[in-house]
This record gives structure tokens, C-alpha cells and sequence, in this order.
């Protein structure tokens, strides 16, 4: 909102501050908004006037209410920036004093970064080359490295100095440098495209600027940005996020990235800007899916933080595939029962048992398992109804490799199977997609949206892909040079992250889908989850184990390839019980310490995970006879009382916390032998021991700024693999 000439800029840091004030400071902080940018700040009617704060440079500060101080800079005559709040005027002028806000002229925005209390030395250590050696002056200087900060970058002789002193660089810069590490041309971070004017207007309207600043629309727009101060990412999107969102493109897309990295904001944003676009017409749709109901439910409470409820119903339809393809068939009168896991899939199976074959070719007996899944990973997603269409099927990944006799022999029981559930008159969810995609392919439906954008990628099986591409017309195929109508199939995702059996890593070309080269990119820097929290989740990853230690033994913060995570933070605490109470105790103890030592701690900010319901209700009944509430993360939605939240370690997907328990990290349980031994042979074991792998690193990802991993008796692989991290 902008008036009598004045632009009020909030700052990312008055989120952080706000988010420990109480619920007046947050009235008060909207009512001086408002007064603000209605009457200017030459004339504040319910506030006194503006001081100066001495020796920060711009900087003035006003009584809030009760010793409360709003800190506001004015780096340019017609913007300001509302920037933190203060519980007395020392800590306000403490802060401006140690945070600089100021307009970049060379890449035309504004910037903020910290300055240090005490003079940092900008000398080269002498302890290795520089590290922007190669990079010259007028490059970095493209790159946002403010004049005053030069000869602190070219001091820089190592990574973990970046990451000592990266934060007295504005956070986008600090980023470009991380990617420049990592391996980055310098010369492919600076943009090249039109640059904003040279006005204050220009400064308002640069990628730069708005990656570290917001600008309310109104009072109500500030309040309730205010209510939810977490979910930043609503309005502050980095630079590297931005580039993604707001690029015209027209095809296919792929964003990869590790957890934490903002994948799923970036999807929302993506959203966002296309039902945006001054060519949506009145019968565009857009489908914004994933796995799972919940995973679809927390994307339509996110979504509708970025726009309102009539503009999302008019334009879109955000709901999880299977329901959709369950609606779908409904809508052409072809919808039938499914038929999942239990009873009556087992009695088919017990009936196949007798068509076994003793042998297949020199192969020993193989047990039920394989075939179920042979009948579940080949014959299912690919719909085949044939022997001759069973011998040519692709079957990579399977541990077991079958010749053309051998295939022969162990089709009989594919196809006993595949009758048996025919004639039962449901349909597998494989089928219902499969159904999905031949109504569309006959031209018996038109169902078609302008765009798809599919999260959580990594569940989906082939036969969702082969529906997502006959949902929307390929673009990259159709539009007219130079007039690209944007649309078509973003997709976010992290194989990391596949906890469920139908994901399968494929090519998406041969599912008509082609996101290879320059239709692929992946965020690289994690805003969640600090350091040391996500060293412990990578040390259980098999292809990071080694290199997570290495940094360990050498007192490195580890880094890689894929992500830098920029917070430091407490390393995670482990506990061995002598029982259920003993850990629950534990569990209690340490949320009552954590809210005395910092009261802006409130109950939902904590969560206890658990491998199974059972184990979690457990846990919640304990933690109830010791006071505190709980409540159950279920399928319908977030629970909407302050309590503990307690939840099972699938469930966690999707979520963050400020601080995760990770609890009955048990031998047997986490990871879970039972899972890993419905694997028919060594291979398929490996595959299902890599999905525990994969569960532990999404819950542990979920901790913001705290995580807690405890077992009841004897400790798991995965919590001993922390304990050994920790210990070295």
C-alpha cells in the first residue's frame, strides 16, 4: 500500500521478531502500518514521533506500545522499512546498529545484511588461495557484493569462512557465492535480462529486492502475515525460488531439490503466477495434485495464504491423483470399487499358490513375495493382459532377472491373478489410472487442463505420469515461436524422499514426459532445517555416510554437492530409556525445559513421532498424565488447538516443526524389519531397507531448530548411526 509518496517495505527479520511478541505488539505493530502508509511518517496520529537512532545510519525508531520499539530504515527518500521490533529502545538500537539496510545502485535494489559488533578482519588468512580469486571486482559487484563488502569477499580463502562471515553479505549474495563453491560460472548468476530503472520505483521492483523485502497491500494483508510469521516463505521468496516461479516457459519442467530447500513453495508460487497470467482464459483450469489426501489438504490451507478462496475454486483444482482418478471415472460412469490390501487380495493369492512352478529355469523356489511383486511392479503399471506382452515387458529394478522361458513359467500365476481380480469386478488403484488414461486416450473424454503441477513426484508410479501427460497438451510441441503459451507439467520432487511403494525411479520420457537438460533444475540451498540437524538426517543415507563423518572427524560443517544449509544450531540430543515411561518422561521433561528457557515456545511447535498409530497413541496417553495436551495429526487435517502434536512418521511428510522427537527409535522398529522382509530376494530387500532410509530422513527433516531421537530399550541402525555421527 502506498501513500502521500511513501513506500513501507517489512523486512523478513520483523517476522522473526514478531514471532516472540505477543498478541498486542501484533495489534499495535498493524494500527502503526496502517497510520504509517496512510498519513506518511511526518505525521504518526496514535504514535510519537520517529528518533533517530545514533550511529545507524537512516535508522529511527518509535514507541510501540508498553517499552515496545518498531525499528523502520529509509534507505531511499520515498521507501521505508518496517524492520524489528524491541522489548526497550538499548535492544532497538542494538539491532540497527548491527544490521545494515541500503540501496545497491549497481544492481538497483535494496539490501540488508549485518554488521558486526566488532570489527571482523577482512585480511587473507594466508591459509590457501583466495576463493573468488578467479571472479573480478566488476563481476562480483554484478552479483549484488556491496562496495563496503568487497574486501571482506576477497579475504575469503575457504568455505567454511563463507560461512563464517556470509552473514554480513545480503542473503542473496551470500547464496550466488555458495553456488560459485559449488562449481557455478560466475557469469551464469548475474542476470542479463532488462534491469530494473534507475528510479525508486525500479529499486521496488528488482528480484533482489523483493527476495528480502515484502510490500503489504494493506492492513489486513500485514495482520494476517503477522498471525502465521513461520511461513515467510508466503511473501520471501529467495532469488534462486523467484527465477523459477516467474520464468516463461512453455514444456515440461522438473524442480530437484533435498529436503528443506523450498520445492513445494515454489510449486505454490508457480501456481499462483500462471492462474495470473492475463491469458488465462475462463475455461483454463489448472490441477495441482500429489500422493497422498494429506499431503493434498496442506497444500489447499497453503495455497489459500497466497490467494482467495473464489480465485482458487475458479481456477484450479488441488486435489490428491487417486482422488481425482477415483472422480474421474465416477464422471464417465465407469466407477467401480477398488480393491486394496487384505483379505480378499490374499484369498486370490492363496489360490495361485498351487500354480508355483517348483523350478523357474535354474532358479530355487521362489516364495509368494516375488510374485506379488513382479504382479505389482510389472504387470499392474504397464496393464499387461498378455504372455506375449509379459515377455517383452521392461522389467528394471526387479532383483531377479527372468529370461523368455523363464517368463513363460511364472506367467501362468501373473495371469491367474490378473483374472481372479477381473472377476471380482474392482479395480486396483494401477487399474483405475490405467482406465484413467485409455477413456482419455479413445477420445471418449476431453477433460483437459492448460497446466498440471504435481508434487511429492518421487511416489508416483509410471501410470500416473502416462495419465498427467494426457491431461494437458504438450507446449513445448504446439506453441508458435516467440508467443509461448506458458502451461503444461511442472513437477517437484526428491528421490530422497520416496516412502512409498508405487514411486519408482524411471525415465519420464518413455511416460511422454521429457524434463531432461535444461528442463530440470535444483534448488540448492535448505531454509528449514540447520546443519547439524540435517548432517544427522544424511548420515543414514547410503551414498552420504562416509562424507557426513569425514566432516565430522575433520570439524567441518559438512556440505555437498546438492544443498548448503546456511543456520547453524544445537547438535541433536539422544537418549537410551529403561522403558516406555522412562522415554516418555524424557520427552515431557525436555518440552517443559525448552518452554522455560525461551517462552515463545507454544505446544504446537513440538512433535512426537512414532513408527506406528499404536506406538503413537502410546505416547500421547504419557504425555497427557504428565499435562500436557496432545493432539493427533490425522488424515483429515491439522489439528486447530494448541497441543503437542503427535504423529506417525508417515504422516510427518510434508510438515515442519521447530522441534521433532523422534521416538521408539528401537532395534526392529525404526527401521521397521517387518517392512524390509516382504523383500523376496536381496535386491528387493535393499530396495525396502532404502525406503526406511528414506521415511528417517523425512522425519528428521522436519525439525527446524531442534531434534530429539530417544528408544525404549535398545537403539535402531539408524539412531546408532546418529550416536556414532555425534560421538565422533
Amino acid at each position: 500500500m502506498k501513500r502521500k509518496g511513501k513506500q513501507l517495505l517489512t523486512a523478513a527479520s520483523l517476522m522473526d521478531a514478531i514471532y516472540r511478541a505477543n498478541i498486542e505488539i501484533k495489534s499495535r505493530a498493524a494500527a502503526f502500518f496502517d497510520d504509517f502508509t496512510r498519513h506518511g511518517p511526518e505525521r504518526l496520529a496514535k504514535f510519537g514521533p520517529l528518533e533517530p537512532i545514533e550511529g545507524a545510519a537512516g535508522y529511527s525508531c518509535l514507541t510501540l506500545w508498553k517499552g515496545w520499539y518498531a525499528v523502520l530504515c529509509n534507505p531511499l527518500s520515498s521507501i521505508w522499512v518496517f524492520a524489528w521490533v524491541a522489548k526497550s529502545r538499548e535492544e532497538a538500537c542494538r539491532w540497527a546498529r548491527t544490521h545494515r539496510i541500503e540501496a545497491n545502485p549497481r544492481i538497483r535494489a535494496i539490501q540488508m545484511f549485518e554488521e558486526p559488533e566488532e570489527a571482523v578482519s577482512s585480511s587473507a588468512s594466508g591459509k590457501g588461495s583466495p576463493l573468488f580469486g578467479k571472479v573480478s571486482d566488476g563481476l562480483l559487484l554484478d552479483l549484488g557484493v556491496p562496495v563496503n563488502r568487497l574486501e571482506l569477499v576477497r579475504s575469503l580463502c575457504s568455505a567454511d569462512e563463507l560461512e563464517q562471515k556470509g552473514r554480513f553479505l545480503p542473503s542473496a549474495v551470500e547464496k550466488r557465492l555458495w553456488k560459485i563453491v559449488q562449481g557455478t560460472p560466475a557469469s551464469a548468476l548475474v542476470s542479463h535480462g532488462v534491469r530494473p530503472t534507475a528510479t525508486e520505483a525500479g529499486y521496488l521492483g528488482s528480484a533482489a529486492t523483493r527476495s528480502a523485502f515484502y510490500a503489504p497491500a494493506d492492513k489486513e494483508d500485514f495482520s494476517e502475515i503477522l498471525r502465521m510469521p513461520l511461513d515467510k516463505w508466503r511473501c520471501y521468496l529467495s532469488e534462486e525460488q523467484r527465477q523459477l516461479v516467474e520464468a516463461d516457459r512453455n514444456g515440461p519442467f522438473m524442480v530437484v531439490g533435498s529436503a528443506g530447500t523450498g520445492k513445494t513453495v515454489v510449486a505454490l508460487h508457480r501456481a499462483k503466477r500462471l492462474v495470473e497470467l492475463t491469458d488465462w482464459g475462463p475455461k483454463d483450469r489448472l490441477l495441482f495434485t500429489t500422493f497422498t489426501r494429506n499431503l493434498a489438504l496442506d497444500l489447499r490451507l497453503q495455497m489459500e495464504k497466497l490467494l482467495p478462496a473464489k480465485v482458487i475454486e475458479r481456477t484450479m483444482e488441488i486435489v490428491n491423483l487417486d482422488e481425482w482418478v477415483r472422480n474421474f471415472l465416477v464422471e464417465n460412469h465407469m466407477g467401480r470399487e477398488y480393491l486394496l490390501p487384505g483379505p480378499e487380495l490374499d484369498a486370490i493369492w492363496a489360490g495361485a499358490r498351487r500354480l508355483f512352478p517348483a523350478r523357474i529355469g535354474n532358479k530355487p523356489p521362489m516364495p509368494e513375495s516375488f510374485y506379488r511383486n513382479e504382479f505389482e511392479q510389472v504387470v499392474l503399471p504397464d496393464n499387461i493382459r498378455s504372455e506375449a506382452a509379459y515377455l517383452l515387458a521392461d522389467r528394471r529394478g526387479r532383483g531377479v532377472t527372468l529370461g523368455k522361458r523363464e517368463r513363460s513359467a511364472v506367467w501362468p500365476v501373473l495371469a491367474y491373478v490378473r483374472r481372479a481380480i477381473d472377476e471380482t469386478g474392482k479395480l486396483t488403484p494401477s487399474d483405475a489410472y490405467n482406465t484413467a488414461s485409455a477413456l482419455l486416450m479413445s477420445g471418449r473424454s476431453t477433460k483437459q487442463y492448460r497446466a498440471v503441477i504435481l508434487d511429492e513426484a518421487q511416489d508416483f508410479g509410471r501410470e500416473a505420469f502416462r495419465l498427467l501427460r494426457q491431461l494437458t497438451p504438450d507446449l513445448s510441441l504446439s506453441n508458435t515461436p516467440g508467443h509461448p503459451r506458458q502451461g503444461d507439467i511442472f513437477i517437484v520432487g526428491d528421490e530422497n524422499q520416496r516412502i512409498y511403494s508405487r514411486g519408482s525411479g524411471y525415465d519420464l520420457k518413455r511416460c511422454g514426459i521429457n524434463v531432461r537438460s535444461k528442463r530440470t533444475r535444483k534448488l540448492t540451498i535448505n531454509y528449514r532445517t540447520t546443519a547439524d540437524i540435517r548432517s544427522a538426517a544424511l548420515v543414514v543415507l547410503e551414498h552420504n555416510r562416509a562424507k557426513v563423518l569425514e566432516s565430522k572427524l575433520s570439524r567441518r560443517p559438512y556440505r555437498d554437492e546438492e544443498c548448503v544449509s546456511t543456520r547453524r544450531g544445537p547438535e541433536p540430543v539422544l537418549y537410551v530409556a529403561h522403558g516406555l515411561e522412562d522415554e516418555a518422561g524424557w520427552i515431557a521433561d525436555r518440552i517443559f525445559e525448552l518452554q522455560n528457557q525461551d517462552r515463545s515456545y507454544v505446544l504446537s511447535d513440538f512433535v512426537v513421532a512414532a513408527h506406528s498409530r499404536e506406538r503413537r497413541d502410546e505416547y500421547a496417553r504419557c504425555l497427557a498424565a504428565r499435562g500436557l495436551a496432545t493432539a493427533a495429526i490425522e488424515a483429515a487435517e491439522m489439528p486447530a488447538r494448541d497441543a503437542v502434536r503427535v504423529s506417525t512418521l508417515h504422516r510427518l511428510k510434508g510438515l515442519e516443526f521447530k522441534v521433532v522427537f523422534i521416538a521408539g527409535a528401537d532395534a526392529g522398529k525404526i527401521p521397521s524389519d517387518s517392512a524390509v522382509s516382504q523383500g523376496s530376494d536381496k535386491v528387493e530387500k535393499a530396495g525396502l531397507y532404502k525406503r526406511q532410509r528414506s521415511l528417517f530422513y523425512v522425519a528428521v527433516t522436519r525439525a527446524r531448530d531442534r531434534l530429539f531421537i530417544s528408544c525404549r530399550e535398545r537403539p535402531g541402525a539408524f539412531m546408532a548411526a546418529v550416536a556414532e555421527y555425534l560421538s565422533r
